[in-house]
């Protein structure tokens, strides 16, 4: 089974396919709008790029595999013209696999570009930012991404051990989530901490933390507007699986985030123009 952050036909309510399709029209509008001619070859490239990590899967505890998104790094180089180029692959992947469906079209587009909607300008102000170069800064970033993952996944394995094991669901919030348990949240920031030192013994390029941050927080937002979409506008049996839907992903939010860290930091000292440029 794949856990692929693609919704088929038949999963949704027409009402919610008919308002996907028009704010993905918007979406598009705003992407393509006065393309410059010398834009067409780097769209190209990366349109198929995001059409060749969707077959790229990862399992997921043997049961199935969910596969990469790369949203997070077509924003970063494309800006808003990665809208275009992520439309165009996912209307390739519904013609030649049948991922996800014609229906709900739409609403896939939403889900992958609504959350990199920021992102290229926040890549811009990154790199020309000096505030990145204190490592104090540097550490904060890092252990703010690695406690918001470790955070989640805390409580999605909260939800499968409540969902499958209890046969209930999470409690109301408060003492009886594992959150709230000190030893729980002292590991949490034990770990996040940990991390983030890790991340500066690395020794990498300042703008290293700002790839895993944003890779990281593109993938969470996409899979997490995933999952909000099935639990509101799903049809009857399908909301129940959407909280397994986000536990599946978790693998694939932590290698989006290490691969965007990797190639930020790459492109920053190979092609920094491809980073800074308007788009």
């Amino acid at each position: 089974m794949t856990f692929a952050v693609h919704i088929s036909d038949g999963v949704l309510l027409p009402s919610w396919q008919l308002l996907g399709a028009v704010l993905a029209v918007g979406l598009l509008f705003h992407g393509a709008r006065r393309i410059a001619e010398d834009e067409v070859p780097r769209l190209g490239v990366l349109t198929a790029a995001f059409f060749v990590a969707s077959q790229i899967h990862l399992p997921v505890a043997g049961v199935g595999s969910a596969h990469l998104l790369l949203n997070g790094l077509m924003a970063a180089v494309l800006g808003r013209r990665a809208v275009v180029a992520i439309g165009i692959g996912l209307a390739m992947q519904v013609l030649l696999f049948g991922h996800g469906g014609w229906n709900t079209l739409g609403v896939n587009l939403v889900v992958y570009t609504l959350p990199t909607l920021p992102v290229g300008r926040l890549v811009r102000a990154a790199v020309g930012s000096q505030t990145l170069r204190r490592p104090a800064v540097r550490f904060a970033v890092s252990f703010a991404a690695a406690g918001l993952l470790l955070a989640t996944l805390t409580v999605a394995c909260q939800w499968a051990w409540c969902r499958f094991a209890l046969r209930e669901d999470l409690p109301e919030f408060g003492g009886d989530w594992w959150l709230a348990r000190p030893g729980v949240a002292a590991g949490i920031a034990a770990g996040s901490a940990a991390l983030a030192w890790l991340e500066r013994r690395l020794e990498r390029d300042p703008i290293y933390p700002v790839g895993l941050w944003l890779g990281g927080g593109v993938a969470y937002l996409t899979v997490a507007l995933n999952v909000l979409v099935l639990a509101l506008g799903g049809r009857e049996g399908v909301r129940g699986v959407a909280g397994f839907v986000f536990l599946a992903n978790l693998p694939v939010i932590v290698v989006e985030a290490v691969a965007m860290g990797f190639v930020l930091s790459y492109l920053h000292r190979a092609k920094p123009e491809w980073l800074t440029r308007r788009r």
